[in-house]
């Protein structure tokens, strides 16, 4: 069965050699903002999180969200050193949540910094392809007034959101969440029907790997493994 992105989190953990707490510090986030990702109901990854693992280290989201790819984006990167790194000797302290109810006003921009950025970058993505609003919206199966509510900085972008984009359109994920791409520069197109052609024969390679990985993972059911 396949893991999910919560699984693949504990299992970027129990690589890291860290505690816990330690792992929280070290990524710069409250042990019981961790915990909310990998206790026993836990809630989907966000871009909140993503980009704070990003910047700890060189974690593959590919990997992390999908399931695709190694781990990390560079193979000499070592866990070991995180043990005695300052960052994850003492655990931060988390600050009390404030829940405060405010007054329904006429929309104002609400993002942080980091979610305009990635905004902006799903906007540039979206006029790399040549796709209008409606067009995006349409293929990502949302309300146009959603989207259009996102490109105003007026709706916050979820987990939900990439998950949809990544399943219709050829977009780059890890550098939608952290400015960096990490394809080759062989990978631009200049229309939409070769980014549709290239990314459908990647699919198409993907999905016989995984094939081939299932026949064997079958035969090993079979033989008693």
């Amino acid at each position: 069965m396949e893991k999910t992105s919560n699984e693949r989190l504990q299992e970027l953990i129990d690589k890291s050699g860290l505690s816990q707490n330690e792992f929280a510090n070290y990524i710069k986030v409250g042990i019981r903002t961790l915990e909310k990702y990998i206790g026993e109901d836990p809630i989907k990854i966000n871009p909140s999180l993503t980009k704070k693992l990003s910047k700890a280290m060189p974690i593959n989201l590919y990997w992390l969200l999908f399931g695709e790819g190694n781990m990390l984006t560079n193979s000499e990167f070592s866990f070991t050193k995180l043990k005695n790194s300052p960052r994850s000797i003492k655990p931060k302290p988390e600050a009390p949540e404030v829940v405060e109810e405010k007054p329904k006003k006429v929309p104002k921009p609400i993002l942080g910094t980091g979610d305009l950025r990635i905004i902006s970058r799903i906007i540039e993505e979206r006029k790399r392809l040549k796709l209008t609003v409606e067009e995006w919206a349409y293929n990502l199966k949302i309300p146009v007034e959603d989207q259009i509510a996102h490109e105003k900085e007026q709706l916050k972008i979820g987990a939900s959101y990439f998950e949809s984009m990544y399943a219709a359109l050829p977009v780059d994920i890890h550098y939608l969440l952290t400015g960096k791409r990490i394809f080759d520069d062989g990978f631009k197109f200049q229309h939409v029907s070769d980014v549709l052609a290239d990314y459908q024969s990647l699919k198409n390679r993907l999905d016989k790997q995984q094939s081939l990985i299932d026949e064997f993972v079958d035969k090993l059911v079979k033989h008693g493994f």
